[in-house]
């Protein structure tokens, strides 16, 4: 009878434990940053995947974390002083300034992006709790949140329960909405915007000297490359394609700028006769001729470089290829400037004509200001490195 009783009283233990779960399954969770509530909608109530806590991103904006989109929308940057974190959606990868690849992803859930609170809470120096009661609370901290939990959850009760209710009226006075699936974002062909300039730390060690490269085509983002480099007081050369497609304006502007041109080498069929050619149409539109050359990597093996050697041409290879593109302005300057720290070694940073190509150079140069590394154009009259 007494063993009975026990496995009667398990058995209500369990009922009452599953019972307090589906209550609060079902419950509407807020969302408290420091010492307040936000307003109950749908852009800032937390949800759970994967037994991890997600929440909107513009949440983190009451911290003074900034955000905005890249990639047409594909890639979500959370940033401030002393971090920046990018979410690739489509990708479903997350890494932080120095390229280091982080656990969880975002989600694109009810139109809105969620970020996991517990990574963001660690990147960026918050803390989180979940508090519960007749509705879950989660609530987002940093140094001036003054009340601990219970203290905040006495001080509000009144206030939570209304909050509740407000948005239980709402919900029942309303029309149902037709929800209409969301559209893929447009490829709109724009330059991706530079990000907002933030402090730099100096790095230990860097070289002394990088020289910048631009290979390929020219087309409706180079014109900003330009701009971007008389900025920074800072030279390079744009290595052409031997197939006549490039623009003359833009050549002469990139010369009467102080640029240097080189030849883009892709073929390996006839390159001392396409090399000659090249330099006869820069020779009728410029008055200048170039010797320098670079080999596309994809046919290295098959060109016999004493040919070109001998036929007065130099030969630069590239030590460093942004990958421009493929990656966003981002991911592009993390990679490049990880490659050069800890190494004075001099270097040829290889960039294109992408959409993310301006803003990557762009934060770059901001780096190499501050870490004193020279930029500078490749000329005949340096040797090959």
């Amino acid at each position: 009878m007494k063993r009975a009783k026990q496995i009667f009283s398990i058995l209500i233990l369990i009922v009452c434990f599953f019972s307090f779960i589906s209550a609060n399954a079902g419950s509407i969770v807020l969302t408290a940053v420091n010492d307040e509530f936000l307003t109950l909608e749908t852009n800032t109530m937390p949800t759970k995947k994967s037994g991890e806590w997600y929440i909107p991103y513009n949440v983190f904006n009451n911290f003074g974390i900034i955000s905005y989109t890249q990639d047409n929308g594909d890639s979500l940057v959370m940033q401030n002083q002393n971090q920046t974190i990018t979410f690739s959606l489509s990708q479903g990868y997350t890494y932080d300034k120095d390229s280091n690849t982080l656990s969880q992803p975002a989600y694109y859930i009810n139109d809105t992006i969620y970020l996991p609170i517990k990574l963001m809470c660690a990147q960026f120096g918050l803390s989180f709790s979940v508090i519960t009661g007749e509705n879950l609370i989660v609530r987002i901290c940093d140094q001036y949140a003054t009340l601990s939990d219970s203290a905040f959850v006495n001080s509000n009760n009144q206030n939570s329960e209304q909050i509740v209710d407000d948005y239980k009226n709402e919900n029942n006075s309303s029309k149902p909405e037709i929800v209409t699936p969301k559209p893929e974002p447009e490829d709109t062909n724009e330059p991706e915007p530079v990000p907002p300039e933030q402090p730099i730390t100096p790095a230990t060690v860097r070289p002394e000297l990088v020289y910048l490269a631009f290979l390929g085509e020219t087309n409706e983002f180079s014109d900003d490359l330009l701009d971007t480099l008389q900025i920074y007081s800072t030279n390079a050369t744009f290595f052409l394609p031997l197939d006549d497609k490039w623009n003359d304006d833009f050549i002469r502007k990139a010369i009467v700028q102080g640029h240097s041109i080189g030849w883009l080498v892709q073929d390996e069929e006839d390159i001392i006769s396409s090399l000659n050619k090249a330099n006869q149409r820069l020779f009728e539109s410029t008055g200048i001729m170039s010797r320098i050359v670079n080999i596309n990597s994809n046919i290295t093996q098959n060109v016999d470089n004493a040919v070109i050697e001998n036929a007065g041409y130099c030969i630069w290879n590239v030590t460093i290829n942004a990958q421009d593109e493929k990656y966003n302005a981002s991911r592009v300057s993390q990679n490049i400037l990880t490659v050069l720290d800890g190494t004075t070694q001099t270097c040829v940073i290889s960039f294109h004509h992408q959409k993310s190509t301006n803003a990557a150079v762009t934060l770059v140069l901001r780096d190499f200001q501050v870490n004193n590394v020279e930029t500078r154009k490749i000329t005949i009259a340096d040797m090959p490195i």
